[in-house]
């Protein structure tokens, strides 16, 4: 009971921890984010920005070292979109060390993951913090580092404004070198995006940059890339329509040509300046370009413009929102040249003491900016180890409470498994105690069953020797069934012998009866020959018969195409095929040799095409089976319709493995209705058909016995054409 008490105890201290601690909002929103629910995390991520955004600058500094260590630790994307996100909102807030420290922890994780999307972004947002904040040489590292990784993963839209970035960092530093190198860096990647692609933060980095790189080549006095440097950005600027930038890339032309030497040449691109700068209300801009102006006409001795040019700085000097002491050196000295011009060296030395004391004081000015941005630099850094060492005690803390934590709840576990121990224990005894009541009162009934089961197995040893008597009597009976079984068996020897002798009978009768047909029809032709012979004499002796002839001729040639399909038949149902090469050419003419005098008589054109010779391994007589009974089809159906006459072509092309033939007719063509049943046994397709429709089924018989294939295809009334596909050796098919 005492350890029940304390187990209770720590539970409700727990539980009253937890209700003290609930957590704020930035903490639930935080939560949301690491929990990896991707529905909701952009949504958590811009309520925590908001948040931020809203709350004071010492509020905001506070939160920061809760909210990075709830993003730090295990990496994850949701993680680095956050720490990306929120640093924005600090370096918004100029809090510029955590920012970077949020940053960088941003690039470990991306490290650890291997991330090269989130290891680009966080050196990007690295790479601007610094370059902001004047640390130029971090600023250009970083730069350099994304680049690299954004042009691996093909981003280069992203590569270029980072190199852009370097390029601007260079021209600071004083290094022009790097910086036209850079530029013609970016350039191959501005190149790669697509133009309809490309964002207008993309496009002012081209026209920014190529102003910067002119500048650097004029510093470095290479004046005609410089000119074509400023060209190119005067396009950009033009193709925007940004005309302050026009305005400001022709002054700084217009300041080059005038180093050069070319004064007259800069006055126009000076004047541009001038007039634009003053439209959009630029009026340091305004003033540079006045005072630029006033130097060339002085360098030309035009006083007078140069005089009413300066009487205008001071205007401009006071409409400049903030002061410009580089303006009023620049004014001094222009003023100092004009008054030496005129030879007033009063007060050209009044305005050179003034030139001297600005010059000194926009020294001490560089030096006190050198000296802040090493101050800042230092303060960045002490900052950042400040940070380093708020979250290492953190970290520290969170351990130690973690260790607590643990301690407290592996002290309940342990409690919880001493009370289950306990209540399994008592359970058990009273279920194994109730068991061997119940064992105790089976044993009883078992005794009880043990005497019922002696009788049963008396009455099945009487059982089994009844079965053991049916079981000889089966043996007797199966004796006697395999003995008739042995007599069916010779009973169907016997039965098989008579169906093998009657059925070779049967195959000499089949034999007996295709030679008498053969012969039987060799027999019959002879006669019908003779009468076609008769015909032809009785037609050129006796005109007048012609007519009864004409039809005896045609009965005559019904019948001899009839017996010459009944010896294609015999010749087709051989079981041996005549195999050998044979010249494709001979056989067509050799098949139509048959047909001459019909197509002599019908006035049909016959014509055989082929390009190289084709000759393949088949069977002759099949083949003309095949090709005697497609020339007559296309004698038999011609067109006596048609203006034109009548043709047969037979064309031939051969590959390595196959004979492709193609007969072609101009006859009166096949519905599309019959096209699929011409080669069926006694099929006619049209009442014209005077043969008894076994042509066709033979053609194909005929081919399929040298593995051949045939195939139609037709226009009613134009014409048909069969396609013969034959392999070039039928032997090895």
């Amino acid at each position: 009971m005492r350890i029940k008490s304390v187990a209770i105890l720590l539970f409700c201290g727990l539980f009253a921890h937890s209700v003290a601690q609930e957590p704020s909002k930035i903490d639930s929103l935080l939560s949301v984010i690491v929990s990896h629910q991707a529905q909701d995390v952009g949504s958590a991520i811009n309520a925590v920005t908001n948040l931020l955004d809203g709350k004071k600058m010492g509020e905001v500094e506070l939160l920061a070292p809760k909210i990075f260590e709830k993003l730090s630790g295990t990496a994850s994307e949701n993680k680095m979109e956050a720490l990306l996100s929120i640093g924005r909102s600090y370096q918004d807030r100029s809090l510029t060390a955590w920012a970077i420290r949020f940053y960088k922890e941003a690039n470990d994780q991306a490290g650890n993951l291997n991330s090269q999307k989130y290891l680009a972004f966080s050196l990007r947002c690295l790479a601007g913090v610094y370059f902001i904040n004047e640390v130029l040489p971090e600023g250009l590292k970083y730069s350099y580092e994304a680049s690299r990784i954004f042009e691996t993963r093909r981003d280069y839209s992203n590569t270029a404004l980072m190199l852009y970035q370097a390029v601007s960092i260079n021209y600071k530093s004083g290094n022009y070198n790097n910086c036209v190198i850079d530029f013609e860096s970016f350039l191959k990647n501005y190149e790669k995006v697509p133009a309809d692609s490309a964002s207008g933060d993309l496009k002012f980095s081209a026209m920014s940059g190529w102003n910067t790189v002119a500048l650097a080549h004029s510093k470095m006095k290479n004046w005609v890339k410089s000119l074509e440097a400023f060209q190119r950005a005067l396009q950009f600027a033009k193709e925007s329509e940004n005309q302050f930038w026009i305005a400001l890339v022709n002054g700084n032309k217009g300041n080059m040509l005038f180093k050069m030497g070319k004064p007259k040449d800069a006055i126009p691109f000076v004047q541009e300046d001038l007039r634009i700068s003053t439209a959009y209300n630029q009026y340091s801009s305004a003033g540079f370009a006045c005072i630029s102006l006033a130097e060339i006409f002085i360098e030309l001795h035009n006083t007078n413009a140069a005089k009413s040019l300066l009487d205008s700085v001071p205007r401009f000097i006071g409409l400049a929102k903030t002061d410009r002491p580089q303006l009023r050196l620049y004014y001094a000295r222009a003023q100092e040249k004009y008054y030496s011009l005129i030879k007033d060296f009063e007060k050209a030395h009044h305005f050179l003491l003034i030139q001297m004391q600005l010059g000194d004081s926009i020294h001490n000015k560089d030096q006190t900016m050198q000296l802040a941005q090493i101050q800042t630099r230092y303060n960045l850094e002490s900052k950042e180890n400040e940070i380093h060492l708020l979250t290492e005690n953190n970290e520290l803390q969170r351990k130690e409470i973690d260790a607590q934590r643990k301690l407290i709840f592996g002290s309940i576990v342990f409690v919880f498994l001493v009370v289950c121990f306990l209540f399994y224990f008592i359970v058990s005894y009273r279920k194994a105690k109730k068991q061997n009541d119940i064992i105790a009162e089976q044993r009883v009934d078992i005794e009880g069953k043990n005497s019922e089961l002696e009788a049963q197995s008396l009455t099945l040893i009487k059982q089994n020797e009844e079965i053991e008597e049916k079981n000889t009597e089966l043996e007797a009976q199966s004796f006697t069934l395999l003995q008739q079984n042995e007599i069916i068996r010779r009973s169907n020897q016997d039965l098989e012998s008579k169906v093998s002798e009657r059925t070779s009978q049967l195959q000499e009768t089949i034999q007996e009866l295709d030679t008498f047909l053969y012969h039987a029809s060799h027999d019959i032709r002879r006669p019908i020959a003779t009468l076609l012979g008769l015909e032809n004499v009785a037609r050129a002796e006796n005109a007048e018969s012609a007519q009864l002839l004409e039809h005896v001729a045609i009965t005559a040639r019904g019948m001899d195409s009839m017996l010459f399909k009944l010896q294609m038949a015999y010749r087709i149902n051989q079981p041996t095929v005549d195999l050998k090469k044979v010249v494709l050419k001979d056989v067509v003419y050799e098949a139509s040799k048959k047909f001459c005098d019909q197509l002599k008589q019908y006035n049909i054109d016959f014509v055989y095409e082929e390009g190289d010779p084709v000759s393949f391994v088949t069977s002759p007589s099949l083949l003309m089976v095949a090709f005697q009974n497609l020339i007559e089809n296309a004698i038999q159906f011609r067109n006596p319709d048609k203006e034109t006459r009548p043709w047969i072509k037979i064309s031939a092309d051969q590959s390595n493995v196959l004979v492709k033939i193609t007969v072609e007719d101009s006859g009166i063509g096949i519905d599309k209705t019959h096209l699929s049943q011409i080669f069926d046994l006694y099929y006619r397709a049209t009442d014209r058909s005077k043969g008894n429709g076994v042509g066709l089924y033979l053609t194909k018989k005929s081919l399929s016995k040298i593995h051949g294939d045939i195939s139609a295809a037709s226009t009613f009334g134009e014409g048909t054409i069969f396609t013969i596909s034959i392999p070039v050796d039928s032997q090895n098919t």
